[in-house]
Order: C-alpha cells, then sequence, then structure tokens
C-alpha cells in the first residue's frame, strides 16, 4: 500500500514538473520576437543525439538512472559543439558580414544544454543518486558516441586536426604529463578530468597571447591572420575538451562521478568560454554608438 501511495506521488510530481517547464515554455515564446534564431534543427539534433545514446547505454545496458550521466555531459557536448563551429568559422570564413548570422547558430548548443543541464540539476535536488558505475563494453559504447562525435563535428573539416596539430600535440603533452604525474591515491578519471581542465586554461590564455600579438605585428590590417589567432583559443579550447569528456566517461566505470565535483569544473569551463566569447566577437557597447552619433 505504501508502494502504491509513493509511486502515485511520484507519478503527480513529474506531471506537475512537465505542467511547469511547459508553462515556462510558453513564457519564453511569448517573450521572443523570432523563435527562429532559436531553433536551428540540424544543431538541435546534433546537441541531442549524443547526450540521448549516452543515456540510453547508461539505462540499458549499465540498468542505472541516465540523469547523472546527462547532467555531467550535457554542458561539455555543449561548449565544445559551439567551440567546434566556431573553430571552422574562423578558419575559413572570409565574408565578415556572416559572421554574427553564423556565431548565433552555432552558439545555440551552450543555450539548449545549459537550459538540459539546469533543468535536471534542479530537479533532481541534493539526496538523489549522483554516482554511475557500469560494465566496460557500456563504457566503450559511450566513448565510441564521443569519438563519432567528434568525427561528424569535424566531417567536411578533417584538415583542422592536421592543420593545428601543433595545438593538439602541445595540449596532449599537457594532459599527459599532468595525468602521469598524478597521486597514487588519485583515481585515473579525476585526474584525467583535472588535467584536461588545467590544459584548457593554459591553452586558452596562450591563445589569447598570440591574438595580441597578430593584431600587433599586423597593426590589425591583416584578416587573415588575425582569424588564424582565433582559430588558435577556440582549437585549444575543444581539443581539451575531448579529453574532457572522455574522463567523465570513464568516471562512469571507475564510479569516480561524484569525485569529479563537476559542478565547480563546469562552472570555469563556462567562465572560459564566456571569456574566450567576449574577447573575440564581443557586440559593440555603448560606446560606440557615440563614436558613430551625427
Amino acid at each position: 500500500m505504501t508502494t502504491n501511495v509513493r509511486n502515485e506521488t511520484n507519478h503527480k510530481m513529474i506531471l506537475w514538473r512537465v505542467a511547469l517547464l511547459l508553462i515556462l515554455m510558453g513564457l519564453l515564446a511569448l517573450s521572443v520576437d523570432d523563435l527562429t534564431h532559436y531553433a536551428n534543427i540540424p544543431t538541435v539534433a546534433l546537441t541531442l543525439a549524443p547526450l540521448g545514446l549516452i543515456a540510453l547505454t547508461v539505462k540499458l545496458m549499465g540498468k542505472q538512472s541516465p540523469l547523472p550521466a546527462i547532467d555531467a555531459l550535457a554542458l561539455p557536448v555543449g561548449i565544445f559543439l559551439a567551440g567546434a563551429g566556431l573553430t571552422q568559422v574562423f578558419q575559413s570564413l572570409t565574408d565578415l558580414v556572416a559572421i554574427p548570422i553564423v556565431t548565433a547558430i552555432l552558439v545555440m548548443p551552450a543555450i539548449y544544454v545549459g537550459v538540459i543541464a539546469g533543468v535536471i540539476h534542479c530537479w533532481r535536488g541534493q539526496k538523489t543518486e549522483t554516482n554511475i558505475k557500469i560494465s566496460t563494453p557500456a563504457t566503450a559504447v559511450c566513448l565510441g558516441v564521443l569519438l563519432l562525435l567528434v568525427i561528424i563535428t569535424y566531417a567536411d573539416h578533417l584538415y583542422h586536426f592536421t592543420d593545428r596539430s601543433d595545438i593538439w600535440l602541445l595540449q596532449a603533452g599537457i594532459i599527459i604529463a599532468l595525468t602521469l604525474g598524478r597521486s597514487p591515491e588519485a583515481g585515473i578519471a579525476k585526474s584525467l578530468c583535472n588535467a584536461s581542465l588545467v590544459s584548457i586554461m593554459i591553452m586558452t590564455i596562450l591563445g589569447i597571447i598570440e591574438l595580441t600579438l597578430a593584431g600587433q605585428k599586423t597593426s590589425f590590417s591583416d584578416l587573415t591572420q588575425y582569424m588564424y589567432a582565433i582559430n588558435t583559443a577556440y582549437t585549444a579550447m575543444t581539443a581539451g575538451l575531448v579529453a574532457y569528456m572522455a574522463s567523465i566517461i570513464i568516471s562512469f566505470k571507475t564510479g569516480e562521478l561524484e569525485e569529479l565535483q563537476l559542478p565547480t569544473k563546469n562552472w570555469h569551463l563556462i567562465e572560459a568560454f564566456s571569456f574566450l566569447i567576449f574577447i573575440t566577437l564581443a557586440p559593440p557597447s555603448i560606446y560606440h554608438f557615440l563614436d558613430v552619433a551625427p
């Protein structure tokens, strides 16, 4: 009898949460002038597909709740897709007029996953199970989904892997050195996660330095060199994020997910990505209009 009452209470709570989410979506629709700016179908599919596949793997093969996995991977996946898209833009785009529209579309994954992660994190509460322990085959499938995501994302731009091999090699060296130099008590997933985050911070700063030097050397007159320098910073972030996401998936196998302290680390990722966006794509401030005022 008690079980039936508990199940009924859970069902009512789920229905109430769904209704609340629909109300919030309705308010959002009423407050936005043009929803088409926020609903790019290919981008939505590319963002949700890997999260859905990993969630199914954890649920079907691991026999566990997929919510911790989605909560852990949502933000890194979104930032990776946004960063990878911007990498390709600054590598090949020559029409500056197209940058605002292209950028608006490419940054959308970060917004999608931010909403997903926020809803899951708030609804799960503090007492909900936050760890995962799955088998090696299930972990391999999840890593395969991650690899597939990287391949699909760069499918039309595979030369990025060779053209910026200097960044990939330097970042890999930082990650390997920090991971291998870990304390004997530290798990492999936690060590790899920490090393990846440190490498992202270091390489992003190096990218910003290269950006300023490129501008200084060319007096900000050579667009190709300047965009190449911007590409360096975004490539560094996406390269580190691949290792970062892999460490999260490995933690599903080792049972270290709770030890990764992802809420704090993901917040640092948001800070680094936001900083990069504001450095390279900041919209004009109010002072711009003072300069162009008649």
